[in-house]
């Protein structure tokens, strides 16, 4: 995040990541997002795979870094399993 914005303050950089990761409504908007990158419909599921090339071509693809980047750092490998099984059973 430093680096994308080297000139912010810390505190300016910490209201930012949490407003990009932690929130629940922000989080259901990424999720959205993503399922709709790939084109998915109604029960259609997100796999490890889908966020795996997300995070290699999301950006790339669409031309635009909305701290998507930072939303799909913050997706560890210990998280993983859970995001995928929200992603899949919230309803987006």
């Amino acid at each position: 995040m430093r680096e994308m914005h080297p000139t912010e303050s810390n505190e300016a950089l910490r209201e930012s990541v949490v407003e990009a990761i932690l929130n629940p409504m922000e989080i259901a908007e990424r999720m959205a997002q993503l399922k709709n990158y790939f084109g998915m419909k109604g029960d259609e599921l997100f796999t490890s795979e889908h966020l795996a090339y997300a995070r290699m071509s999301y950006v790339r693809d669409t031309g635009l870094d909305n701290d998507m980047t930072l939303f799909l750092q913050a997706i560890t490998p210990e998280t993983e399993p859970e995001f995928i099984r929200l992603i899949n059973s919230s309803g987006i």
